[in-house]
């Protein structure tokens, strides 16, 4: 009888109807943390594992939008060129991370940090648990 109860709210409240909005801010901050995760130890999997197949990568630089499932070629690019000419292994470090939520949705701002190579700012945001867009540049 539990089961119908359940189904019966799901299906007549929408799924969304069961999450609250501490719920809703877990889901995102565990989002924002496993995303920044997966650019840390340069894990492209990792980095798209809670993005949805609509998620984009702006890499302001150069102008370039990636989507997810070009997302592995692009960053495999960048890791490569961070460990260029004998540089150390890749590694990311954050700083000054800084958070906003409006509604179901967290955005983050932040730096990023490439010890010997690089670093510069990134914005991105989570909405209901998926990294929904992300977008970088680097330290002119």
């Amino acid at each position: 009888k539990m089961f119908i109860i359940f189904l019966f709210v799901i299906t007549s409240c929408g799924v969304d109807a069961i999450f609250t909005p501490e719920l809703i801010q877990k889901m995102n901050e565990a989002a924002l943390d496993v995303y920044r995760q997966g650019w840390a130890v340069g894990d492209a999997s990792i980095v798209t594992s809670h993005s949805p197949d609509s998620f984009t990568f702006t890499w302001v630089p150069e102008n370039k939008t990636v989507s997810k499932a070009d997302f592995a070629a692009f960053f495999a690019e960048f890791i490569a060129g961070a460990e260029a000419g004998g540089r150390p292994k890749y590694k990311m470090r954050f700083d000054n991370i800084i958070h906003r939520t409006i509604g179901d949705t967290i955005y983050e701002a932040a730096e990023w940090i490439v010890d010997g190579y690089d670093k510069g700012v990134y914005m991105n945001s989570a909405q209901r648990g998926k990294l929904i867009w992300d977008m970088a540049t680097t330290q002119p």
